[in-house]
C-alpha cells in the first residue's frame, strides 16, 4: 500500500508541473510519514489527526522556522490527494496549521567586500582546474550570477570587441546584456587560453552532463571553507546578496541594481535597502519630545 501511495502521489505532483527535485523532496517526507505510521502500528486507510500531530511533532522541533513549511505543506498536499483519490474518507488538510512566514522578514545573507576578496584569494590558479575555478568564482562575485546562469554561458556570449557579455537566465527564460568588466574578462581569457579542454562544446565551462550544477556549487563551497567563512544558506546566493549590498552602499539606484541582478520585479530588489544600516539610522525618527537622534 505504501509503495502505491508513493507512486500515485509522485505522479500527481509531476502532473502539477513540479520539478523532479521538488517531487523527490516531497516523496521523502511522505515516506517518512508512512514509516512513522507503520512503526506506530497505525497501518490502514484511516488516518487520524493525532497521527499527523505526532509525526510533525517529531520532526518540526529539529528544523528552522522557515524549513518547517516544507513538511507542513507536504502533509497538506498528501491529505488532499488521499481524500481526492478516495483512499481516506476525511479531508484533514485544512486542520494542519501552517507556519506563518512574512515576506522579506530576514536580512539577505551576504559577505563583506573584504570577505569576497578573501574567498577569491583561496583559489590557486597554478593548480589543476585553478583557472577554471577562479573564472567561475570571479563571475559569481562580479555579476552575482546564479549557478545555472554560469553553466549556460557559451563562448559566443562574449563580445570581446565591445567589452560586453550576454547571460541567459533559465529562471526567467530571457537574456541579460551587461558590460564585460576587466577582472571577469581577464579571468575568462586566461581559462580559455591555458586550461579549457579542446572540445567542440559551445559551453564555456565543460563538465559531465549529470554533475554540472552540483559541481559548480561544490567549487564555490570549497573556497568558502578554505577561507574559513561559514554560510548556513546557499554559498552562491551569498555572492549575489553581497553584490547587491555593495551597490546599495554606493548609492546605486535600485532600478540599476534590479537590472544588474536580472530581477523582473523591483520589489525583489528593495529588500536590500534593509541591509544599509547607516541609512536606516538616518531615517529613524526620534520620539516626540525626546533627545536628538544620536545618529545624525
Amino acid at each position: 500500500m505504501e509503495q502505491e501511495i508513493l507512486a500515485g502521489y509522485g505522479e500527481h505532483l509531476r502532473r502539477r508541473g513540479l520539478a523532479n527535485s521538488t517531487v523527490r523532496s516531497h516523496l521523502r517526507w511522505v515516506s517518512r510519514f508512512l514509516d512513522f505510521r507503520h512503526a506506530s502500528g497505525m497501518d490502514g486507510n484511516k488516518i487520524e489527526m493525532s497521527e499527523i500531530d505526532g509525526f510533525l511533532g517529531l520532526w518540526l522541533p529539529s528544523l528552522s522556522r522557515r524549513s518547517r513549511r516544507i513538511p507542513v505543506a507536504v502533509m497538506r498536499g498528501l491529505l488532499k490527494f488521499l481524500y481526492g483519490e478516495g483512499i481516506v474518507d476525511r479531508n484533514l488538510a485544512d486542520l494542519v496549521i501552517g507556519v506563518r512566514i512574512y515576506r522579506n522578514e530576514c536580512l539577505p545573507k551576504g559577505l563583506k567586500r573584504s570577505e569576497v576578496i578573501k574567498v577569491l584569494r583561496q583559489v590557486d590558479r597554478e593548480s589543476e582546474h585553478g583557472l577554471r575555478d577562479y573564472a567561475i568564482m570571479v563571475l559569481f562575485a562580479t555579476y552575482g550570477l546564479r549557478a545555472s546562469e554560469i553553466l549556460c554561458l557559451k563562448l559566443t556570449d562574449f563580445d570581446w570587441e565591445n567589452d560586453a557579455i550576454r547571460f541567459y537566465r533559465p529562471k526567467t527564460r530571457d537574456h541579460l546584456d551587461l558590460p564585460l568588466l576587466a577582472e571577469a574578462g581577464n579571468a575568462v581569457i586566461d581559462y580559455i587560453r591555458r586550461e579549457r579542454p579542446r572540445v567542440t562544446s559551445p559551453e564555456l565551462f565543460v563538465f559531465p552532463q549529470k554533475e554540472k550544477l552540483a559541481k559548480v556549487i561544490a567549487i564555490a563551497r570549497r573556497y568558502f571553507k578554505k577561507a574559513g567563512i561559514e554560510m548556513s544558506g546557499s554559498v552562491t546566493k551569498a555572492f549575489r546578496h553581497s553584490l547587491a549590498m555593495e551597490m546599495v552602499s554606493q548609492n546605486v539606484p535600485f532600478k540599476l541594481i534590479s537590472d544588474a541582478l536580472g530581477h523582473q520585479n523591483n520589489e525583489s530588489t528593495y529588500v536590500y535597502a534593509k541591509t544599509d544600516i547607516a541609512k536606516l539610522r538616518e531615517a529613524a525618527l526620534c520620539p516626540p519630545g525626546g533627545e536628538p537622534c544620536p545618529y545624525n
